[in-house]
């Protein structure tokens, strides 16, 4: 059988370490992967700085309508029974 222990620790000593190794690799793969996105995201931010102002400041290419506000039909306004109950809901706190 092949000795692999060539730094004779014992056994708990060796998965120790081994779990240690292992769980800093982890660590410095995540570090690679988040500096990454940093430097990619960095990378637009210094391209935006870079343009000139009037281009920062031109119209959206997407055609999108101006502000996109939406009408609500007011059921009581459109509802000519609901506004004859209101006159009447508001009648006696007018006599008050």
């Amino acid at each position: 059988m092949k000795n692999d222990n060539i730094l004779e620790m014992n056994t708990k000593t060796r998965l120790t370490a081994d779990i240690t190794f292992l769980m800093l690799k982890g660590a410095g793969y995540a570090a690679i992967v988040v500096l990454a996105m940093w430097f990619f995201v960095a990378a637009f931010a210094a391209i935006g700085r870079a343009l000139p102002e009037e281009a920062r400041m031109a119209a959206d290419p997407i055609n999108r309508p101006a502000p996109a506000v939406q009408m609500v039909a007011d059921p009581v306004a459109d509802d000519p029974v609901a506004e004859d109950d209101a006159m009447d809901d508001a009648a006696p706190a007018i006599a008050d």
